[in-house]
């Protein structure tokens, strides 16, 4: 399966009944890779690469999938590099009323809040993926592109969570 995939489904098996995602800071020192949107049917992802993180030790990468999106805002600071990893500084999963509410906030200077009325995490592991990741500065894009778990990138799914 392709991590894209997972977007475009609802019906995820391997439903963990675990609440890891739900804790605060769960995805701290994880890197943002990508957001995608898919505005016909009102769902955006959040792919993260989780090598760098110290929660996860077995997972390569996780994909936030929000659906019936309510409201979402992405807001970069000015960066001076061209390119550079956006590392999780902290996250926080809440509720309110039928609405739920993610937010991360990443370093240097970036937010992304999603509010929707459901919101899945999906832990997946890529074969093949080096186990860091590549150099932002030195390395070629083609570098980049191939060391980072991306949207046609194989997955497979270790376990899902899903709120709402």
């Amino acid at each position: 399966m392709k991590i894209e995939d997972l977007l475009l489904k609802t019906d995820i098996d391997g439903l963990s009944s675990e609440s890891f995602f739900a804790a605060q800071d769960s995805l701290q020192e994880a890197e943002l890779i990508g957001i995608r949107a898919d505005a016909i049917f009102s769902k955006v992802g959040v792919l993260f690469d989780m090598r760098t993180s110290l929660q996860m030790r077995n997972v390569d990468a996780v994909l936030v999938s929000a659906y019936s999106l309510v409201d979402m805002k992405y807001s970069p600071s000015h960066r001076v590099a061209r390119r550079s990893a956006w590392p999780v500084m902290s996250s926080k999963l809440a509720q309110s009323e039928d609405i739920f509410l993610f937010d991360c906030t990443f370093s240097p200077e970036l937010d992304l809040h999603l509010r929707a009325y459901s919101i899945s995490f999906h832990a997946l592991r890529i074969p093949g993926l080096p186990s860091v990741p590549p150099d932002y500065v030195e390395g070629s894009d083609e570098k980049i592109i191939d060391e980072n778990p991306g949207w046609g990138s194989g997955a497979e799914l270790i376990f899902s969570e899903s709120y709402g």
